[in-house]
Order: C-alpha cells, then sequence, then structure tokens
C-alpha cells in the first residue's frame, strides 16, 4: 500500500510535492487530509524528514491528528465570516486604527468619505481626510484612546472632506481595543450632515426672528412714544 492511498484526493498533488522535498533531502511541516478505512476525512500535522538506509533514501513522517483544532478553526472562521457581514453591511461607518493607520474599514467608510477600501488602507496619513480645523482635535482623541489614558467611550463630532471635496459632518464613538495582540482603536461613525445643516438652518431662523422681534418692538416703543407725546400735548 503506498503512503498516498492515505491521503485525500484533494491533497495527493500537495502530498508529492512533500515527498519530492524530503527525497530531495529538505525537512517539511505541512498539514494534510487522509481518509480512515470508513471514509471519513480527518487533518494532520506531520513533521516529514529524509534519512538514508543502505544508502537509499527514505522519508520518515511523524503525524498528530489536528481534527478537533481544524474544526474549531471552521467555526471561528463562520464566526469572523458572519460578523464581517453584519459590520460590512452596518449604516454605520466602522474602521480601526492601530498605529497611526486604518487597518479595518467597512463598506459604510469607503462610501462615505468617498475612497475605496484599497485607497484608504493605503494612506500613510489616515487623518489627511480630516478637516483641518477640527484634525488636532481628532488626532489627540486617537492618541488618548489607543495608549490606554482613556478608557471609556469618547463621543465626539468632526468633519472630514470627501474625495469630491464635499465636507460632511461625523458624530464617532472611539475605543480602546486589541487587534491581532496589540493595541488599536475602534471607531463607529454616523454622517449628521443632514442633521447639522437642519440645526444650523433653525438657529439662522431663530437669530432672524429674535432680530425681527427687536426690530419691531424698536418700533412700536418708538410709535408709542410718539402717541404717549402727541396724547401729552393735546392735554396743555
Amino acid at each position: 500500500m503506498s503512503v498516498l492511498d492515505l491521503v485525500d484526493e484533494e491533497d495527493k498533488e500537495r502530498a508529492k510535492k512533500i515527498l519530492e522535498r524530503v527525497i530531495a533531502g529538505e525537512s517539511v511541516l505541512d498539514e494534510i487530509r487522509y481518509r480512515t478505512k470508513d471514509g471519513k476525512v480527518r487533518w494532520v500535522f506531520g513533521l516529514y524528514r529524509p534519512f538514508f538506509y543502505e544508502n537509499k533514501p527514505y522519508a520518515v513522517g511523524n503525524y498528530i491528528d489536528i481534527i478537533r483544532a481544524k474544526r474549531l478553526e471552521e467555526k471561528i472562521k463562520e464566526s469572523e465570516e458572519f460578523y464581517r457581514m453584519l459590520v460590512d453591511n452596518s449604516f454605520a461607518g466602522i474602521y480601526i486604527l492601530q498605529n497611526g493607520r486604518y487597518v479595518f474599514i467597512n463598506k459604510a467608510v469607503a462610501k462615505g468619505t468617498g475612497y475605496s477600501e484599497e485607497e484608504l488602507l493605503g494612506m500613510d496619513d489616515p487623518f489627511q481626510i480630516i478637516h483641518p480645523e477640527d484634525r488636532d482635535k481628532v488626532y489627540y482623541n486617537y492618541l488618548k484612546s489607543e495608549s490606554g489614558a482613556r478608557t471609556e467611550d469618547t463621543l465626539t463630532n468632526w468633519r472630514v472632506i470627501r474625495k469630491d471635496g464635499e465636507v460632511r459632518w461625523i458624530l464617532g464613538r472611539a475605543r480602546n481595543i486589541t487587534y491581532k495582540g496589540k493595541p488599536a482603536v475602534y471607531v463607529t461613525t454616523l454622517d449628521v450632515t443632514e442633521l447639522y445643516n437642519a440645526n444650523e438652518e433653525l438657529r439662522r431662523k431663530n437669530e432672524y426672528q429674535s432680530l425681527l422681534t427687536k426690530i419691531l418692538r424698536h418700533d412700536i416703543l418708538n410709535d408709542l412714544a410718539v402717541i404717549r407725546g402727541g396724547n401729552r400735548s393735546g392735554g396743555v
């Protein structure tokens, strides 16, 4: 029986290459699938080393069954894919900053800024899209969060400049996390430009109404003064 007879069909070519490398004198570490007598597929982690016996090259293999670890990996992958799908399809913009760079971005961030995911992840300075008047504030909050000096969630607002030059208002919440074993900042954002514009319009209307009221009061008081003055003149 050939050792390759035990290997699962999908891994036979890789197994052949492993044997060729070992016979050529190379030690190899690799994972591979094999089939049991009853047809079940299992994973093994193997160490393959060359040796010579009576001047002939051979390969010796040591295996550890890792099927439980592989099943756990599959569950984790499914879980990661599920949560990635939720995050990617969220209306909120979600991104992670680490060492002053974007390391994760969802679709809403790319759509909101007008940049592609590749463009954002490739930026040397992710703060370049922040409005100049808000940049120092946002950068300061980022440093405080990533260093762990600020442990509570930070809710603040700032402006971003889209790729097409349009200015948008953002409301964001940042928190310190560990990402791939290192400190990072996880940020959730909402575009509140329409709300900000509505508030600005309301503020302008209130100011206009306040000014109009002052003018009317001034005119009415002047008219009353004239009336009072006329009454006094008539009574003399």
